[in-house]
Parts: C-alpha cells; structure tokens; sequence
C-alpha cells in the first residue's frame, strides 16, 4: 500500500534526523552547504521581484538560518519553516516564538498541502533536502511540492552537492515540471583542483515574465563546467567514473566531496 509505504519512509526520515540531533547537539545550529549570505546573493535578483506578499518557505530547514535571513533582507509576509524532526522543529519554536511572521511546523516536505496552499510562496528554499531524500522518487515529489507552493511570480533556490547526478535530475525535472532552470557553480576554483563546489538552482514558472525579466548570465566557471559535465559526465577533466553523490541518509563523508 502507497500510504504505508509513504508512512514508513517519513518515520524513516524522522527517527533519522532526531537522531543526529539528539547525539550531536552541535547539528542543532549546523548551517550545511555554504552560509545564508552565499544563498542569498545568488538569488537577489530574483528575490527582489517576487512579490512581497507571498512568504518564504524553507523545505527541510533544519538549524539554517537561510529562510530567516531572506525574511529580514526582503520582507516578505511570512516564514515558513519546515522540518520532519521534531526535535529540531521544537527549538525553532522556541527561537521564534516572539516572531508573528515565522510559524514553524512538522512536516514531510514530500508532501506539504496541509502546510502550505498552491502557490503561496514568493520564495521556496531547498537547503540540503534534495540531498538529503532517498532515490529519485522521493526528490521528484519534493522538486514537485516546490513548484506547488510557488506564485506564479515565485521561485525555489536549491543548494546541493556538487553532482552530475543532481545537474541531470534538474534539467529533467524542471522541463516535466514546467519550469524554467537558472543554475550556478559556487566555488573559488576548478573543482578538478580541489576547489570545493556547491550547485545553486533557481527555478521558476515559464509564464513569469517578472522572473524572466531578471538578468541572469553563467560566470565563467560555471559555463566551463556545464560544458564538462555535458561532454564528460564528469566534473573533473580527469576522472571516468561517475561522481554521483551516494547513500542519503549518510552524511558521514560529506567533507570529503
């Protein structure tokens, strides 16, 4: 049965980041990928445009402070913050709890409409999620639930690991979706020399021509890359194999990419 199934795979996620949380307490203000501002500079332009009515949602929040950073820098009506821990859920009410605008809740970001309304959202944030779900179903259905929320003048950035993988995935599911994808290599340097990466992904609706009026242009960097990942399908020059990012709920190895 699907709902079994989708009950199951939520405990699953659930016990699994109440764990690290409860065994690691340093998790409990762990900002992953890169700081809020690296998030939000990539974005600004796109920020800026949305409108100030909608609020922010930050799919898979957990201890980043992206979701209110963008509230305070763009003014939006509201914050969402989103997580299936329960533990970390708890702090961040007590956090906020002083803050009309932030309403805390959790959830599965898989499936979100009891949540969140179709197209309330000027700005959805996938901090980590992406990465963080088992297999390309469980992504989908997230990648799905974003393009939901978002106003027709909305947007969603994602922050993930550096993954031919996840590069792929997005081009493909962007199109099925209806969406139009911005992408970007963040990092000081070639990763084939060391430099450590992040992707950053903006996406938003093919009908908005407030967000398609946004001037996007690919650095250097990322242009290179694309190309390499498109001719090589690698994002390293020199490496065969594919760098796909594995196993999910393992974070063990995470510095090591």
């Amino acid at each position: 049965d699907d709902d079994d199934d989708d009950d199951e795979a939520t405990r699953a996620y659930e016990d699994h980041w109440d764990d690290v949380y409860r065994t690691d307490p340093a998790q409990l203000a762990r900002e992953w990928h890169v700081e809020s501002d690296t998030v939000l500079s990539a974005c600004d332009g796109y920020a800026r445009a949305a409108s100030r009515d909608g609020a922010v949602v930050d799919v898979g929040c957990g201890s980043s402070a992206a979701g209110v950073d963008a509230l305070r820098a763009y003014g939006f009506r509201a914050l969402v913050l989103a997580d299936v821990s329960p533990t970390i859920v708890a702090k961040l009410g007590k956090d906020f709890a002083e803050d009309a605008r932030v309403r805390c809740e959790t959830c599965d970001a898989r499936a979100m409409s009891g949540i969140v309304r179709d197209g309330e959202a000027s700005m959805v944030i996938d901090k980590g999620t992406l990465d963080a779900l088992n297999g390309e179903d469980d992504k989908r259905r997230l990648l799905g639930e974003c393009a939901r929320m978002i106003a027709e003048d909305g947007f969603v950035v994602s922050v993930s690991f550096p993954a031919v993988a996840r590069f792929r995935f997005l081009e493909r599911e962007t199109e099925a979706l209806g969406l139009i994808l911005r992408f970007k290599v963040i990092a000081d340097g070639d990763p084939a020399r060391g430099h450590r990466a992040v992707f950053v992904s903006v996406m938003y609706k093919k009908a908005s021509a407030v967000m398609a009026a946004v001037p996007f242009e690919r650095d250097a960097l990322t242009e290179m890359l694309v190309k390499r990942m498109t001719a090589s399908g690698s994002l390293y020059e020199d490496e065969d194999q594919d760098d796909v990012v594995a196993p999910t709920l393992d974070f063990s190895k995470e510095e090591e990419l």
